[in-house]
């Protein structure tokens, strides 16, 4: 599996993290780890903490979750609908292209609603300016001595997906055509190893 290296030069747009890494990234912003050794553990990262639940586990573009400018559309508490277990990503939230409805209802993973019901409220997911939230990210990558390749998030959601669900189906979550989401995003392994990274067991043979 693709590790982030020790902090160099910029990979390629393809990147896609280990499942240990990402493991690591979520419980350090939920402060129940230290970044590395000889630092303590910190509650300071918690407001990028949906950033990469919603990024890794629902395949969200960070343009969906963080404002560019302040009059641009993001996810918000009410796009959750907990009890049918879907996001909405509303038409204006989605990703500007030639289709007419953008709009988008992507299935809740599991591990996002453990995460992320907790923190349920009012306005935006991650109310942060995008400056603040690029510094923490920044900050929190320096502390961890790893780099942060663009777009590793979504490129590992959907090779992890697609080992055990449709290409189609990935292609709707991410709001992407299928050929760009093959082209651009997923990296080949074995089926069914992607479960272990939305927390999923793996089928056991009783051969």
């Amino acid at each position: 599996m693709a590790r982030l290296k020790p902090l160099d030069a910029w990979g390629v747009n393809n990147e896609v993290l280990s499942v240990e890494l990402f493991q690591r990234f979520l419980r350090i912003a939920q402060g129940l780890e230290a970044p590395r050794d000889g630092l303590e553990s910190s509650a300071k990262y918690k407001p990028i903490l949906p950033y990469f639940v919603l990024g890794g586990f629902q395949g969200l573009r960070t343009c969906e979750m963080v404002k560019e400018r302040a009059d641009y559309p993001v996810i918000e508490w009410r796009d959750f609908l907990w009890n049918k277990e879907l996001l909405v990503v509303r038409d204006e939230v989605a990703k500007q292209t030639r289709a007419r409805d953008k709009l988008r209802y992507v299935p809740l993973e599991a591990a996002t609603v453990k995460l992320l019901r907790p923190l349920a409220g009012e306005g935006r997911v991650i109310p942060l300016a995008r400056s603040i939230f690029q510094s923490l990210r920044r900050e929190l990558c320096k502390e961890m001595r790893v780099r942060w390749p663009e777009n590793c998030l979504r490129n590992s959601y959907a090779t992890y997906a697609q080992t055990f669900r449709s290409s189609g189906d990935v292609a709707r979550s991410m709001g992407d055509a299928e050929g760009t989401v093959k082209r651009y995003h997923v990296q080949t392994l074995e089926p069914g190893m992607g479960k272990k990274w939305f927390n999923l067991p793996r089928k056991v043979s009783n051969s």
